[in-house]
Formats: structure tokens, C-alpha cells, sequence
């Protein structure tokens, strides 16, 4: 029969957008501490600002290595919570205070806390003024983009989820954001304001090396007052009315 190591209660205080140390309040000891990164945070639950959380199991070798780690209970359930809470935890290692014995088991549960949706105004670009060549190229840039729901599908991950939760919010998301031509005026127009910023007119004729870390921060950055509030905030009030939103900020830390 394995040893068990006693439950603790692991909360990684997750804010998206900038990493966070994991900490924790029982005797589990880490050589290798969790350290949750914002990538770790489910993104359709993170664009709605729902928090979460969820409980793993693991082996552990004797080297101190988390093995064979399963999530064992989610909150809310099919918004990815349960698998990141498995990759926070696979990245750590145990101390050998905790790894005399192969084949033994711990459980930790990992909260997930995000900043609430803000109420605020999205303040104005204050960036330079795209020129025509700039406007242009960030007009074919964006016919070339897919549909709404299919770039959303694949950014929030909806594959993930259970069919008929999946199939419910891809309903929702094509009528709140399925306006394609509205779509490409703001990738358009968000573009050419990524180029002027860089002092380019056109796009590059391949995809830049540093696409992910560079362009994309930058994309984001220069969209922000381009995308109303009230179809995000439609889509929340919808979804959390049908399904599970889950613990509060207030909450997180401690799931029933």
C-alpha cells in the first residue's frame, strides 16, 4: 500500500497578466516551488473574469518528482481549470523531506484568482496616427484573418470544453461577435497603429521572429479601445447565468 502525504492547501494567487509565486500553508515541502504563469490561466475564463480553482493528486518519485497527477474536482468545471492546476503542479518538485518513499501521494488544491472585468473607460490610442500605406496594410492584413468565431474558438480554446457547453457559447459568441466586416476594421485598423508605432508602412512579407513576443503585446496594447465592452460583458451575464461561474476573488482561496 502507498504512503500518503496529508492534503495541503496550495494557493498560487494568479494574477493574469504578470506572474505570480505559488505559496502555500501546509507542510508539503518544495525544492521546486509551482510557480503559475499567466499563460497557465484558462483563456475564455480569463476574458469572462471568472476565478477558479482545482484539487490534484500525484504520485511522487523518488527523485521528488510530481508523477501521474490527475485533477481530482474543478471549480467551475470545463473552463480548462483542471488542467492548468496539473501543469502549475508537474513543473515543481518535492524536497527530500517529502520523497523517501517512491510511489507515495499528495493533493493540492490550486486556486486561481484573476482581476475583476473593469467598469472603467478604455482610455484612447495616444499612439501616432497610421498614415494611408499603413491603413491599407493593415486592411489586407486583415482580410486575410479568419472568422470571429473561428479565431476566437482557437484563442479561448474552446475545444476544450464539454460538447454541449462548447456548442452554447460558439452560439452566443457568433451573434455578439460574428460581424465579419466589423471584425477586419478593427484588426485593420489595429495593425496600422502597431505600424506606425514601429515607423513601418507596410507589414513585413513573412511573420516576424519575434511575432509572439513583440507584435502580438503590441496588437493587444493598440486594440484595447477598439472592442466595445458590452458584447464581452453580454456574453459573461449569459454564461454565468447557464453554468458554473464559480468562487468569487473573496472565495477563491478557500473552495467549499
Amino acid at each position: 500500500m502507498r504512503a500518503v502525504i496529508r492534503t495541503v492547501s496550495l494557493i498560487p494567487i494568479v494574477l493574469f497578466g504578470s506572474a505570480s509565486q505559488a505559496a502555500e500553508d501546509a507542510p508539503v515541502a518544495w525544492a521546486v516551488r509551482p510557480i503559475p504563469t499567466p499563460d497557465d490561466f484558462p483563456p475564455f475564463a480569463a476574458a469572462l473574469g471568472v476565478n477558479g480553482w482545482a484539487e490534484v493528486n500525484c504520485r511522487v518519485t523518488n527523485n521528488g518528482l510530481p508523477n501521474a497527477c490527475t485533477a481530482v474536482r474543478a471549480r467551475p468545471d470545463g473552463l480548462g481549470f483542471a488542467e492548468a492546476a496539473v501543469r502549475v503542479i508537474e513543473r515543481a518538485r518535492l524536497s527530500s523531506a517529502d520523497t523517501s518513499a517512491d510511489g507515495r501521494e499528495f493533493t493540492v488544491r490550486v486556486p486561481f484568482q484573476i482581476s475583476p472585468l473593469s467598469e472603467e473607460a478604455t482610455p484612447p490610442w495616444t499612439g501616432p496616427t497610421p498614415n494611408a500605406l499603413q491603413l491599407e496594410s493593415g486592411r489586407r492584413y486583415a482580410r486575410r484573418g479568419v472568422e470571429p468565431i473561428v479565431r476566437l474558438r482557437r484563442q479561448w480554446r474552446l475545444n476544450q470544453m464539454p460538447p454541449e457547453m462548447r456548442r452554447t457559447t460558439e452560439g452566443w459568441i457568433s451573434e455578439l461577435f460574428g460581424n465579419v466586416e466589423t471584425d477586419r476594421q478593427r484588426r485593420g485598423l489595429n495593425m496600422a497603429r502597431v505600424l506606425a508605432a514601429r515607423g513601418l508602412d507596410v507589414m513585413p512579407p513573412k511573420q516576424p521572429d519575434d511575432w509572439t513576443e513583440s507584435w502580438v503585446p503590441q496588437l493587444n496594447q493598440a486594440s484595447r479601445d477598439l472592442h466595445p465592452r458590452e458584447p464581452m460583458n453580454e456574453l459573461r451575464r449569459r454564461f454565468c447565468a447557464r453554468y458554473d461561474c464559480g468562487p468569487t476573488a473573496e472565495t477563491v482561496a478557500t473552495p467549499e
